[in-house]
């Protein structure tokens, strides 16, 4: 497992009970690395033990061909960002260009409307509707991934600090 998912369009993350969350398996799988190495580094962080526990909680997942059930991960975005920022080197630069590229593409929705582009002032106003609760939905990942894309962006202009350790 040697290249980024391509498919990282923040299918890497998603909305469960109202917050933005993913798991180790897919961050296993975007990162191209042994779900067993991921539940190693959860464990091996140096963070605090309330940063753990409000961040990582422990579960488990059934496999889909043996039925049997497996250790796992859910992870808030704090947690993600915590774990996953620590990884460098080409792969996880890869990963955070894809990143930002999805939080300005996200941007660009929100700032693009269609509602006033409809004539029908009762099919305008459902439409407006819509988008206002899409823009608040987006608006708040915004505000949430906020840390995360300023952290890449640090990270992406500062190559030489983690080329020590790779993914």
């Amino acid at each position: 497992m040697n290249e980024l998912s391509t498919d990282v369009k923040l299918q890497l993350v998603y909305i469960e009970n109202g917050r933005v969350m993913t798991d180790s398996l897919t961050v296993a799988e975007v990162f191209g690395k042994e779900h067993k190495n991921i539940l190693r580094d959860i464990k091996n962080l140096e963070s605090s033990e309330e940063f753990n526990r409000l961040n990582f909680e422990h579960t488990h997942y059934t496999h889909h061909q043996n039925k049997q059930q497996y250790p796992k991960y859910l992870i808030t975005q704090d947690g993600f960002t915590f774990l996953a920022m620590g990884y460098t080197g080409k792969l996880a630069a890869t990963f955070k260009e894809k990143y930002i590229k999805a939080f300005n593409e996200m941007r660009t929705k929100l700032e693009s409307s269609i509602s006033y582009k409809i004539e029908d002032p009762i099919r305008r106003a459902e439409a407006w509707i819509v988008e206002q609760k899409e823009k608040q939905q987006l608006l708040l990942q915004i505000e949430e991934n906020k840390p995360l894309v300023t952290f890449a962006e640090t990270a992406l202009k500062s190559n030489d600090v983690y080329d020590s350790i790779r993914l």
